[in-house]
């Protein structure tokens, strides 16, 4: 059975909301007859822009702020879905939104809270179809596996009326024709981040790291300053927090994405929260790209860190390993210097 990731960005409140791992097991049961939705929840702290949609007197999030803001927090992932709650936003927004975006994950949005219900009309009388996060997500994932398939999408019909069901006799999944698709989406986004993404190639910094990985593993080349100094000590602690596994020669544990191709990484395993692990060709390309992304944090170049207090050290460190033991934060700052409101932008002097 086909399997697709899914990577649920729950924004501010949403984010903490108890009731997600029912949400969760509803969803992926919807679609369990046709597919196995690996769902991963992930909080985000972003201030959303809305534009009209469609010239309507109705608001989504911004097309341009999703692609440049939300996106890239799911990279790795076969589908963002970014969860709005009430308090995000004062005008009035679509109940959700699909959009195919063939280089990186399908968009979809989601506007809603945590308990309420949705209901259809049935011979006058308000039916309810459970609650309104699961059924949009539904909705919308329907939209997704339609334009998938490039099929006629039923969605509207189905849904509205009360037999969202019937969508999953149209999902006829051929695993030959989407490995084929996964793999010209892949091949296209690689070159695509050629052309976009800031790079210090990992030839021109072969010799500029040695991240602390066992003995066997370490790099023959003695290290130079191609990065500045405070950025190699930074991914010097990272690597040996973060314990990677060594046959991936990725120290920074950094996961598969447009950004980590560009570098040099191929796709590696499944990572435990969601997408894929990036696997170097050396221990020098992996330690190149930690210290890149590193860079790139500092220049406030990383989406996932524009919050102001991810320009701290701790900041930045809990959002990176994803609000690690406060033993792997403390490791950190204290190798930096024991400053955990340092602003990172400092690093780079």
């Amino acid at each position: 059975m086909r399997s697709f990731s899914l990577r649920i960005l729950a924004n501010n409140e949403a984010g903490s909301w108890a009731s997600w791992p029912a949400k969760i097991a509803a969803i992926k049961a919807f679609y369990a007859s046709v597919c196995d939705l690996e769902i991963t929840v992930t909080q985000t702290f972003l201030t959303p822009k809305f534009s009209l949609y469609e010239g309507e007197s109705i608001y989504q999030v911004d097309e341009t702020w999703y692609e440049e803001n939300v996106t890239p927090l799911a990279n790795g992932a076969d589908i963002a879905m970014f969860i709005v709650p009430p308090s995000d936003h004062t005008v009035p927004t679509l109940i959700g939104l699909e959009a195919n975006h063939p280089l990186g994950p399908w968009q979809t949005t989601v506007f809603t809270d945590e308990t309420s219900h949705a209901y259809v009309l049935e011979n006058g009388t308000d039916v309810d179809q459970g609650e309104t996060l699961v059924v949009y997500a539904e909705h919308e994932l329907s939209h997704v596996f339609y334009a998938m398939l490039a099929k006629t999408d039923n969605t509207h019909l189905y849904f509205y009326a009360g037999a969202p069901e019937k969508v999953l006799s149209e999902f006829d999944f051929d695993e030959t024709l989407l490995s084929d698709f996964q793999q010209l989406v892949a091949t296209l986004e690689q070159e695509l981040g050629l052309l976009k993404a800031r790079q210090i190639t990992p030839e021109t910094a072969a010799a500029s790291i040695k991240i602390a990985v066992p003995a066997t593993q370490q790099p023959a080349t003695p290290p130079q300053t191609t990065f500045p100094p405070k950025i190699l000590a930074w991914a010097q602690i990272i690597g040996k927090e973060e314990g990677a596994n060594p046959e991936l020669n990725n120290p920074g544990n950094l996961k598969y994405s447009t950004l980590t191709a560009s570098w040099g990484a191929s796709q590696g395993p499944a990572a435990a929260d969601g997408g894929f692990l990036a696997k170097f060709a050396t221990l020098d390309a992996g330690g190149a790209a930690l210290c890149n992304f590193l860079v790139l944090g500092c220049e406030d170049g990383l989406a996932a860190f524009h919050p102001p207090e991810a320009r701290t050290l701790a900041g930045f460190t809990k959002i990176y390993a994803g609000n690690p033991p406060q033993g792997y934060i403390d490791a950190i700052v204290q190798a930096m210097g024991g400053d955990p409101n340092v602003q990172i932008s400092t690093f780079l002097s």
